[in-house]
């Protein structure tokens, strides 16, 4: 109870929400978690609307947070970190941010180099690192579940989510004084994917204009050179239109590459770009008060006039990134079904299709399914507890281990094997996590919220060795078969070799691609020497 007014003989009831323990006479104070609403009369106080670690009574924010009486906004030096739980903290902005910021330009930049690269030579050890993305991209959005991980292990897989482009673990909104706003970081996500395709514009103009300065300098000295041979004269190309040419084809297979490259990047970010996108309609009325506010930003409130401008966005980058790509992939590899065998096809697409069976070229999509349905199933599906949501997902990924394992769509026995392994470990994460939700409840003791923690990253850490060994295995092999020859996408993708050839002193002198086959596919023809 308290009294406001000096010499009262009665007390009023301490209203719902208001601290009136302090001595003689005195106005009730917000209790943590509440906010005074000083327009109304009287004493009202009413919950904060934003978590309510983030009101620490007496009408203030919490340390690190401003924007009373909401609580929204980090204070000027701190960002938003998100952890995935319902109520992320403002931590610290980085002492360098401009050098996170360099960063994350040189790996722009890094991963587009090495994307062209590998799109020209199209080397087997890609079949591995693609089956190594795709499980810790999944396993990343595994670990945005609320499975109730201990805080260690939730933690080392959060690491995971770099794989998924997940700039907020480089503090993008401390290169802005002021902070960025929930709409803020989602253009700059979305434009991710532009600023990729820039680079690989400006590498496409740079080697056409290279080359066409190259070659209008080979032109200058190009004719014939007539050749007396007995009683006739024979007019034979002069050394530079054989260069000419050479340069022709040089500049064909670096564009080419160039657009494989971009091609590749875009399947790279599709589960990021889509994730990013369909959290915006994630919405949840986890106090029970009727006010609903996006899981992934408990801050902004849904069915607001901010909410409607971030859902545009959301929209139009779920319908260009998330139905485009796949539409494009589909597309371009179903038009080219009876062409896939030239080398044309293979620079050009290669990356999206080299590394399955001739009948499973479109297995891409299959994977990209995959993701859209952990991720879907994730969004999309908050009228069911976390317990069937981890069920549905385990339902699907058993299905797809089950396909995998009957149809075994790489070319590599190695990748088909390393691919049912990595669907295994996620089966596994999926079982630790009903385990520890059924089987234990929602109080498990330290000891056993400790152990399932140390038995997941023992399962992800497996994985993760299995791909490192595979990809080391696959690089060695593709340099040893390098020595002997055997260069480029034909050799090191289409032929076995057996240990005993290393030994042998045999290096392959020539190879040839000819159409053979009914179904337009081709054989390869090889021929060895001392």
């Amino acid at each position: 109870s308290y009294a406001d007014t000096e010499g009262s003989s009665t007390c009023a009831a301490c209203p719902v929400g208001g601290d009136c323990r302090a001595l003689g006479v005195g106005i009730p104070q917000a209790l943590p978690g509440y906010w005074r609403d000083t327009s109304a009369s009287g004493y009202v106080f009413t919950q904060c609307q934003a978590p309510s670690s983030r009101c620490a009574g007496r009408n203030q924010c919490a340390a690190n947070w401003v924007n009373p009486p909401l609580c929204s906004d980090c204070a000027q030096g701190y960002f938003l970190k998100q952890d995935y739980t319902s109520d992320p903290q403002c931590a610290k902005c980085p002492k360098f941010i401009m050098a996170y910021v360099a960063g994350i330009i040189i790996i722009v930049l890094s991963v587009s180099v090495t994307l062209v690269n590998l799109a020209r030579s199209a080397t087997v050890f890609m079949t591995s690192i693609g089956v190594g993305l795709n499980f810790i991209q999944i396993a990343a959005v595994l670990s945005t579940f609320d499975a109730g991980w201990p805080q260690q292990t939730q933690k080392s897989l959060n690491y995971l989510t770099l794989f998924n482009l997940n700039l907020e673990l480089f503090s993008i909104e401390c290169v802005q004084s002021t902070g960025l706003s929930v709409a803020g970081k989602l253009m700059v996500k979305l434009a991710l994917p532009l600023l990729f395709l820039l680079i690989f514009l400006i590498m496409y103009c740079v080697v056409k204009i290279f080359y066409k300065c190259r070659l209008s300098s080979v032109a200058e000295g190009s004719g014939t050179q007539s050749v007396a041979s007995g009683a006739h004269t024979v007019a034979v190309a002069s050394t530079s239109q054989f260069r000419s040419r050479s340069l022709l084809k040089n500049a064909k297979t670096w564009e080419w590459a160039v657009v494989n490259a971009s091609l590749s990047m875009l399947n790279l970010i599709y589960i990021s770009i889509t994730l990013t996108c369909m959290e915006v309609f994630d919405c949840e009325d986890e106090d029970g008060d009727g006010v609903f506010r996006m899981r992934s930003q408990p801050d902004v409130n849904c069915y607001t006039a901010q909410w409607r401008k971030i859902r545009l966005y959301a929209l139009v980058g779920g319908g260009v990134y998330g139905l485009g790509i796949p539409m494009l992939f589909f597309f371009l590899l179903k038009s080219r079904s009876s062409k896939l065998h030239r080398r044309s096809a293979v620079l050009q697409l290669g990356l999206l299709y080299r590394k399955y069976t001739k009948y499973s070229y479109l297995w891409e999509l299959v994977i990209i399914l995959r993701k859209i349905v952990v991720v879907g199933v994730k969004l999309f599906s908050s009228q069911f507890s976390e317990v069937t949501r981890m069920q549905i997902v385990f339902l699907a990924m058993t299905f797809f281990f089950l396909l995998q394992w009957v149809l075994k769509p790489y070319q590599s026995r190695r990748a088909n094997r390393l691919e049912l392994f990595t669907l295994f470990c996620v089966i596994g994460v999926l079982l630790c996590g009903l385990f520890f939700q059924k089987a234990l409840g929602m109080t498990p003791s330290t000891t056993e919220r400790f152990l399932v923690g140390y038995v997941v990253l023992g399962i992800v850490g497996a994985a993760l060795i299995a791909i490192g060994f595979v990809i080391g295995y696959d690089f060695r092999n593709a340099r040893r078969m390098k020595k002997r020859g055997m260069v480029g996408a034909y050799a090191t993708e289409d032929v076995q070799v057996y240990p005993h050839f290393f030994r042998s002193g045999l290096r392959m002198a020539s190879e040839c691609r000819m159409v053979t086959t009914t179904d337009h596919f081709s054989n390869l023809m090889v021929s060895y020497t001392y």
